[in-house]
């Protein structure tokens, strides 16, 4: 067996080839099927526009992986190695992708908290069933109270009409209130299904693997896609009586993370809901097998992809396999050995007439000339699914989110784009001072062979006897060079360059553990100055994560919630508020604060202000902060008497101090007790 090995241009070339025979392929069949014709026409014209139009996405999305993984592009790689140069690469790039991840992370997936919040609107609309209810609540209690004065002045009965009128303007206050308390319940019900929705379908962790995407141009989030999937539940034995465990089918809605590789916006398009978008994923054979009696699938063309996959493969080439596979670490003859199918996912506007020749009814398809949002399916030439966009607003089911948005693109750019120019001259300097030092290390030596006829390596303390010169010159039989050390300039050009980088990517070294801090960041308070100034990079990333993704994600999900009829007692005037740029202060420093407002606030003229009830707050909050159980912490208990000595609150007309119950003597001062007061008599002096 002879193995034949290929480089990236005859790889590249094959697949060109492959390319133009499935195009040819598809042609004959597009020919001999004019029933689905129309429709597969439009999304593979669609698909081919698409695809060209991000040639020069592709080249730069693949450069930032490379640069970001520490290698060179391969021409710059082949002239550094021409030159027979060091070809060491400093990873900045990489170290600073690594910690913005983390950072922000470690915003937005803090412990006991979520990324967002549900909140009512000043004014909510609740349903009329709610307000009907309070309504009837509050007259019932207004009026209760009215009939109680009657009782006692049964005069009051024939001026209870002009009582009513004049108490309606604090009735309807008090019916605005009740509404509001009744709309933060249904919010904070609505607020635990879809987190538990959020949980179950796997969001969060489809935006933490978003994320490095993000940083490197944009990511890219899908959701909610509905799978039956197993879930074991525990169920009592009709026979036994005993629990056992039972593994049943579940229809559930995930989210998952879409590669920015596998995205083709429109040429023209400048959002996710600007034009359309296909989507590239692959099937195996066995998972289109399973979709043959799938309601909404046409099982005629699932039947005649499996019978064209058996006869060559079903592939959409994009001419960057080869190096995709490399910059995602996998070998590069997965792009050949691959056994799955390639299929466009299309989301966008289609005629009615081609979605009724394709098969979707009159009911469904109203008017056969203006164009639906819909989503359709292609593999090879057969779509094998068509529908209506569910959402009513016609949204699709993807969010995304850039490290940049700034140039106001459908793609961004990410932060290896915005230090590449400091990485290339960090990289030239670490070049320069690796060759430098390997010449400079020892010394070289020329010896003239003519007038040293022993000739040899050059050893210490040898004696070398030499000839006279026979060309009457003085030139020595030795000579010794050294060359200029020079690295600890380039070593001052390198840390300036890698300090510029800080500026340009917004991830500071000291934000990372960075050990070089100068000036104010000698000081705690100073570095959290720094750190806070630090985090106004990050913060309009995470804003963009909070507003492009989190916001529409759950907005989607509030959306699916409300057609449920199960779900009418949730139903609420809502405002979803994704909260993850407004965690930018790191966890260490708001424990801090917090431990600071706690010993600030413990006196008794604050205590006395703030009562129990806002006294265990603030010890939740801390509980919290410090990832304990703020329950047991600070359990829910039934107050009970100071012990003496303790802060009390203040009662009218006492005296600010902190006081023990023992009563005071013709002094003034606590009998058996001192006068623990700042400031005798009580008085406290301005300013």
């Amino acid at each position: 067996m002879v193995l034949r090995v290929l480089n990236n241009e005859q790889l590249n070339e094959i697949q060109q080839k492959e390319a133009e025979t499935q195009a040819a392929i598809r042609t004959e069949s597009q020919a001999n099927n004019p029933v689905v014709s129309s429709l597969s026409a439009y999304i593979r014209k669609c698909w081919e526009e698409a695809k060209r139009a991000k040639i020069s996405i592709e080249r730069q999305i693949l450069a930032n992986m490379r640069q970001r993984r520490g290698e060179y592009e391969p021409e710059k790689l082949a002239a550094i190695k021409a030159m027979k140069s060091s070809d060491v690469f400093m990873k900045i790039t990489g170290v600073k992708c690594r910690h913005a991840k983390d950072w922000i992370i470690d915003i937005l997936f803090q412990p006991g908290t979520k990324p967002w919040d549900i909140e009512p609107t000043p004014l909510p609309e609740v349903p009329s069933w709610i307000e009907n209810r309070v309504r009837a609540r509050v007259l019932q209690v207004k009026l209760s109270e009215l009939l109680q004065g009657a009782a006692a002045d049964p005069g009051i009965l024939q001026e209870l009409p002009a009582l009513i009128r004049q108490e309606m303007p604090s009735i309807l206050e008090a019916i605005r209130k009740e509404i509001s308390a009744e709309a933060k319940v249904v919010a904070e019900r609505m607020k635990d299904k879809i987190h538990d929705q959020l949980v179950e379908g796997a969001f969060y962790e489809a935006l933490a693997d978003a994320i490095p995407d993000i940083i490197l141009k944009t990511g890219f989030v899908e959701g909610p896609i509905y799978r039956k999937v197993k879930s074991k539940k525990l169920q009592p034995d009709p026979l036994s009586g005993k629990m056992r465990l039972v593994v049943e089918d579940k229809i559930i809605a995930e989210y998952e993370r879409v590669s920015s590789l596998d995205i083709y916006p429109a040429p023209d398009s400048n959002g996710m809901d600007d034009g359309y978008l296909i989507k590239k994923t692959a099937y195996t054979g066995t998972q289109l097998s399973s979709l043959i009696d799938v309601p909404g699938f046409s099982e005629p063309a699932l039947r005649a992809v499996l019978q064209e996959y058996g006869k060559g493969g079903l592939k959409e080439w994009t001419g960057i396999e080869t190096e995709r596979a490399e910059a995602e670490n996998k070998d590069p003859a997965v792009a050949w050995d691959s056994t799955k199918i390639d299929c466009l996912v299309f989301y966008g506007d289609v005629q009615g007439k081609d979605l009724r020749d394709w098969g979707m009814t009159d009911q469904e398809i109203k008017d056969p000339d203006i164009f639906y949002s819909a989503q359709t399916w292609l593999i090879g030439n057969h779509v094998i699914k068509a529908m209506l966009n569910p959402d009513p607003l016609g949204r699709k089911n993807i969010y995304k989110a850039s490290f940049d948005e700034s140039d106001g693109g459908f793609w961004g750019k990410g932060l290896p784009e915005w230090i590449d120019d400091v990485q290339d001259v960090c990289n030239a300097c670490a070049r320069h001072i690796v060759n430098n030092v390997g010449m400079g290390a020892g010394p070289m030596v020329e010896i003239n062979d003519d007038r040293c006829p022993g000739g040899g390596d050059p050893q210490p303390f040898r004696v070398w006897r030499v000839t006279e010169s026979q060309m009457g010159n003085d030139a020595p039989a030795i000579r010794v060079y050294q060359i200029n050390m020079v690295a600890d300039r380039l070593m001052m050009i390198y840390e300036k360059f890698s300090g510029i980088a800080d500026e340009h990517s917004g991830v500071p070294a000291f934000a990372h553990g960075g050990q070089d801090v100068k000036g104010a960041g000698d000081t705690a308070s100073g570095l959290s100055m720094l750190m806070t100034s630090a985090a106004r990079g990050i913060k309009g990333v995470i804003k963009t994560i909070d507003w492009k993704i989190i916001e529409k994600a759950v907005e989607r999900q509030y959306d699916l919630n409300i057609e449920k009829v199960e779900n009418a007692a949730l139903v609420a005037d809502f405002k979803i508020q994704a909260k993850g740029s407004s965690s930018l202060i790191a966890k260490e420093q708001q424990a801090i604060r917090r431990a600071e407002f706690l010993k600030t606030t413990q006196n008794q003229i604050d205590f006395g202000i703030m009562g129990l009830e806002g006294r265990k707050y603030l010890l939740k909050d801390t509980a919290r902060a410090l990832e304990l159980d703020a329950d047991k912490a600070v359990p829910d208990i039934a107050p009970q008497p100071p012990p003496a000595g303790a802060v009390v609150p203040l009662s009218p007309g006492s005296t600010p101090g902190l006081l023990s119950p023992e009563t005071l003597n013709a002094a003034g001062e606590p009998a058996g007790g001192k006068d623990f007061r700042l400031f005798q008599g009580g008085a406290i002096p301005n300013g």
